[in-house]
């Protein structure tokens, strides 16, 4: 569930994830437009540190509750590539 209503619970929407060097996520709205992008990659992969998506706050939502998103990872192992995407629902 996703609920940016700002009480601390839910108030972004991320991808959850571990082992992967490199990761790139987004928001679309029903129509196919971007409404949220994030590039994130390890600054050094010899030393680990870990990367985290800070999600998508809901603030240029457009008003309809579904919305669409798109993970891709390469993990750090062998560069793999992992797509997942799905919708989900916007509560207010």
């Amino acid at each position: 569930m996703f609920s940016p209503n700002n009480d601390g619970i839910n108030d972004f929407f991320r991808s959850l994830f571990s082992g992967f060097g490199k990761v790139s996520f987004r928001v679309y709205d029903d129509r196919g437009n971007i409404l949220y992008e994030e590039h994130i990659e390890e600054d050094n992969p010899t030393q680990i540190s870990g990367i985290k998506l800070q999600g998508w706050s809901g603030d240029n939502a457009t008003g309809l509750p579904y919305y669409i998103y798109q993970f891709t990872g390469y993990l750090i192992t062998d560069q793999t590539k992992i797509e997942r995407s799905g919708t989900f629902v916007l509560i207010r």
